[in-house]
């Protein structure tokens, strides 16, 4: 992150990659349970 960002920017940004992730690590199990099968 640049120096120069707000908090609540920072803070926002935070919140938006833990969405992504959450999102990722359900794609990873759904890819996961069609291996399995």
């Amino acid at each position: 992150f640049m120096a120069t960002m707000k908090s609540k920017d920072i803070a926002l940004n935070r919140k938006m990659l833990a969405e992504i992730a959450k999102d990722d690590i359900e794609s990873f199990k759904r890819i996961m349970q069609t291996v399995n099968k």
